[in-house]
């Protein structure tokens, strides 16, 4: 009996007969249960394409492969008896099968979550820096404050989006709880799902550098406690698609939505933000395949060496490698970071580290051979190639920035300890901004 992960090559080794004049555009929806069903593309097909025949056989063909994923209905679906066929022969996020069969129908994968990590950044913004982690207590958000910090310290206006919904942190780093905004990203979401646009008090400064007149700004996930003011209530209503004037929009719309708003706010009130950090939940939820697939222009992946980890981002390789387009753009907008790296065998722990993730993320570089001869274009950087995206910016563990509050940041901020700990991860941050990759200049 077939299995899930089989289901994508027997399906494929089903219409091997079919060449690309019988498929053209032909896609492969698997539904949330995980039924798959055949849209084939009729469009245009003057008479004698695809004659019924055919559709019966490869309707037969494909429910015989699938087995208990067969739907009880039709299993061939012509795209013509559909109302908007392009939506699903065009979709963005479409799949490459597996190399079984005939390899050239795209896969249209319909989920409930995590959608997002199959999409390809179209709406990007190229001064949003998010800042990600597969796993939580790797220092993610101490980092995003800190770096906040340091380029205000350069004169920049930056703007810090704690997006971890969950579990906020990075807003009390760096302000005090009694001057937070009196709103927050969750107000704002809620509030524009029912039209009700008026200005909100979303973002607050967090400080100005005395010598260079940079600023900090934040925008919380939530406003200020204070009496009457609730959350989880909020909370639970923010990742259901909504629809506003006759246009539907995803969750992540709904995040670009109000970071949008928080930007504006910012602008509004000082200028434009040079620097926008998106400290992203940990893990594979929507909210981290909102910003790092869609949102964000470049993304900070912080990891520490465990086994757990490099599979959690491995999944996520997988995924991005079987989407050639997908694969070069998010190749070129990560950027490791090694963040609990130790300060006795650093040297040995950061090489070990390059070589695992060299090996994770391979997956989204080229082949190095294109059939039979080497491709000089191909992007496959060794291990050892500082540039890549798999070669990590290193912080050195230090357990007094753990559990830190805004007190507690602030004094390690103006610790040599501390400050060389993080030294070698700003420079490598501020190569990338001072490049032109950030505000796409380059």
């Amino acid at each position: 009996m077939a299995t899930f992960d089989e289901v994508a090559g027997l399906a494929n080794s089903a219409i091997a007969t079919l060449g690309d004049k019988e498929l053209g555009r032909s896609t492969f929806v698997r539904d949330v249960s995980g039924r798959v069903r055949l849209v084939i593309d009729d469009l245009g097909r003057r008479a004698g394409g695809l004659s019924q025949e055919l559709l019966a056989a490869t309707d037969e063909n494909l429910r015989a492969a699938l087995g208990s994923y067969a739907p009880s209905g039709p299993v061939v679906i012509p795209a013509s008896s559909l109302i908007e066929p392009t939506q699903i022969l065009d979709a963005p996020g479409l799949l490459v099968t597996p190399s079984v069969g005939t390899g050239s129908v795209k896969w249209l994968e319909r989920t409930i979550t995590g959608a997002d990590w199959h999409v390809e950044g179209q709406s990007a913004h190229q001064k949003w820096m998010a800042l990600y982690s597969f796993k939580g207590g790797v220092g993610r958000s101490t980092a995003g404050a800190w770096l906040a910090r340091v380029e205000s310290g350069r004169g920049k206006c930056v703007l810090v989006v704690d997006l971890d919904l969950e579990s906020p942190g990075v807003s009390n780093l760096l302000s005090h709880v009694g001057d937070l905004p009196s709103h927050g990203v969750v107000d704002q979401m809620v509030e524009t799902a029912v039209g009700n646009v008026e200005e909100l008090d979303t973002v607050a400064l967090a400080h100005i550098d005395d010598l260079t007149a940079g600023e900090v700004w934040i925008a919380p996930a939530q406003g200020r406690p204070r009496e009457g003011y609730t959350f989880l209530p909020k909370l639970n209503r923010v990742y259901s698609p909504i629809t506003i004037d006759g246009r539907p929009l995803t969750f992540a719309d709904r995040v670009e939505s109000a970071v949008s708003a928080s930007v504006e706010a910012v602008r509004r009130r000082s200028r434009e933000p040079d620097l926008v950090l998106l400290d992203s939940r940990a893990g594979l939820h929507d909210i981290a395949a909102a910003v790092v697939t869609r949102l964000a222009g470049t993304t900070l992946v912080f990891s520490g060496d465990s086994e757990a980890t490099w599979i959690g981002y491995g999944n996520l390789a997988s995924e991005w490698g079987s989407n050639a387009a997908l694969a070069t753009r998010m190749r070129s907008n990560i950027k490791m970071v090694a963040s609990l790296a130790p300060d006795v065998g650093e040297e040995a722990y950061l090489a070990r580290f390059a070589e695992r993730s060299y090996a994770c993320w391979s997956s989204i570089y080229d082949d190095l051979q294109a059939g039979d001869a080497y491709d000089e274009d191909a992007y496959n950087p060794p291990p050892n190639d500082t540039s890549a995206p798999h070669y990590p910016l290193p912080i050195t563990f230090d357990p007094t920035l753990r559990h830190l509050e805004r007190a507690s940041f602030l004094a390690a901020f103006e610790s040599r300890v501390a400050q060389a700990a993080f030294q070698r991860f700003t420079q490598g941050v501020q190569d990338i901004i001072d490049s032109g990759e950030l505000d796409g200049t380059r």
